[in-house]
């Protein structure tokens, strides 16, 4: 047995459904994406140090506060975007568009929606910068972010920074309750593996930096030669835990530190188009999302939650209890 009465049979079982995911997306790969990429002078006048890579589907409104509390904090040439537009069929492009007078902007037009893996990795193959930043689309800036990211990024055994995030108030405003302040683990018995969540609450320590076991790339940074290292992001998952993995083949494959920049922070309406799916669809995309990051990071992550009980707790989402 592998521990928790894991045996290899399970194991070779996990990685079949693992493959069979594999090749049910190798079928759609073969009907292309069509992609006719917009730049502006703007885009192309430079180099830019960092690329900011956003994924959109019918999010003008978001789009549009993202773009303009972006512009409200950052100056225009600190950075450029990398927008990859899935077939959207509200006014998204001529948000972007617009927006294209004002800031370096790259649209990919695609034809279809996709992973968001797969958006991803799409966008990086345009993107210019050393340092890559994940963005959402539902993201709102109120103040300055790019200094602190590329500040941690600054130290060569980070591998991935991200910031915590806020859920709204009812007027659009950063509320007092956090949303995300790192990433842990904890047993669920739904999909019998370690399960990542949100720590939704401020962690104790004063560090503006602390170390954590993983972040959420609703806006988060590395660099573009770390990403690329690590293979990027891995497409086999379907909208749920592929920035966990990320965080993860950093850590155990690349050697580096995940971080949470407190320095800084933003909104996160936490609006997702997957949330349009019947019950029983998003039940079935989780679990196997779960089992993709079981066969790919299971092992090593078990030992790390683990030890992580009797020491710090950087991966552990509940205290070991002592009765």
């Amino acid at each position: 047995t592998l521990g928790r009465g894991e045996t290899i049979f399970d194991q070779l079982t996990d990685e079949l459904e693992h493959l069979d995911r594999q090749v049910r997306l190798l079928d759609g790969a073969l009907d292309p994406v069509e992609l006719m990429p917009s730049y502006t002078d703007l885009a192309l006048e430079r180099r830019y140090p960092v690329s900011l890579l956003v994924t959109n589907l019918n999010g003008e409104q978001r789009l549009e506060r993202l773009l303009a509390s972006y512009a409200a904090q950052h100056a225009a040439d600190a950075a450029e975007f990398i927008i990859v537009d899935h077939a959207s069929t509200d006014d998204s492009v001529a948000v972007v568009q617009a927006w294209m007078e004002r800031l370096p902007i790259t649209l990919l037009h695609c034809n279809r929606n996709q992973r968001y893996a797969t958006a991803n990795n799409l966008a990086r193959r345009y993107a210019r910068g050393k340092v890559l930043v994940f963005v959402n689309n539902d993201i709102v800036l109120d103040e300055p972010v790019l200094p602190a990211l590329i500040e941690a990024l600054a130290d060569d055994t980070v591998g991935m920074a991200g910031v915590p995030l806020y859920y709204p108030d009812a007027d659009g405003a950063r509320s007092d309750r956090l949303q995300h302040d790192g990433i842990r683990f904890a047993w669920d018995d739904t999909v019998g593996f370690m399960r990542p969540h949100n720590v939704k609450r401020r962690l104790p320590g004063s560090h503006s930096t602390p170390e954590v076991a993983a972040v959420t790339t609703a806006l988060a940074a590395c660099r573009a030669a770390d990403f690329d290292a690590v293979g990027g992001f891995c497409e086999g998952y379907d909208y749920g835990f592929e920035d966990v993995d990320l965080c993860l083949a950093l850590r155990f494959d690349a050697g580096l530190r995940n971080v949470c920049c407190r320095a800084t922070g933003a909104i996160h309406e936490e609006f997702g188009t997957q949330d349009r799916q019947s019950e029983s669809v998003i039940t079935e995309r989780r679990l196997g999302n779960a089992k993709v990051l079981h066969a790919r990071q299971g092992r090593r992550l078990g030992r790390e939650v683990l030890a992580s009980c009797f020491d710090d707790g950087l991966w552990h989402q509940d205290a070991l209890r002592q009765r």
